[in-house]
């Protein structure tokens, strides 16, 4: 699953895609975003889905293994979430712990479907390295298969492996927060 990400290198994303972004350390379902299209646009777009069947809740998931066969999705087109990180809770008797993870030195390519109105993250089963936190991931999409997602050919995702976490405050549970602060790294000693 994916709950909450970040996108904050400003300089990246104009060098890579030529588009100015406004740093935001903590992006919410229910926010607009920026997503790559299948026309290899940039585009703002609302992260997920109300439908009445949802009963008052927001569809920002989609599992890879269930798209294919429901025709929920037929009107879907490919697209890539852009992303520094993303966060993961990890469940225990008392609390929810936060993670924030990352790829070295690069920016995260999270596979999605959108409509005119709205988008999902695709999600698959956590590698082995990330399971304990959760048992969901995004679907990863390596830079150099871009194109071959959005044009609907097999894609080899970024291998988990290369995912790198660590606990943060619980200060991101709220969207309200929105600073750099909240992905400073909690030294596990301390706890």
């Amino acid at each position: 699953m994916c709950g909450r990400y970040s996108l904050y290198s400003k300089k990246k994303i104009i060098e890579r895609f030529g588009f100015e972004i406004i740093p935001n350390y903590n992006i919410a379902p229910g926010n607009k975003v920026l997503v790559l299209d299948d026309k290899l646009s940039l585009r703002n777009i609302l992260w997920g889905i109300n439908h009445t069947w949802l009963k008052n809740k927001m569809l920002i998931n989609a599992r890879l293994e269930s798209i294919n066969n429901s025709s929920f999705y037929s009107d879907y087109n490919k697209c890539v979430f852009i992303a520094d990180g993303y966060f993961e809770w990890k469940k225990n008797k008392k609390e929810k712990i936060p993670y924030f993870h990352y790829l070295k030195n690069n920016l995260i390519f999270m596979a999605g479907l959108y409509t005119n109105t709205h988008a999902v993250i695709i999600t698959i089963p956590s590698n082995k390295n990330i399971s304990h936190i959760h048992d969901r991931q995004p679907l990863i999409i390596k830079e150099k298969h871009l194109y071959d997602w959005l044009k609907k050919r097999k894609i080899v995702p970024v291998d988990s492996d290369s995912i790198n976490y660590y606990k943060i405050s619980n200060k991101i549970n709220s969207p309200k927060n929105n600073n750099k602060d909240l992905l400073m790294k909690i030294n596990l000693f301390f706890l």
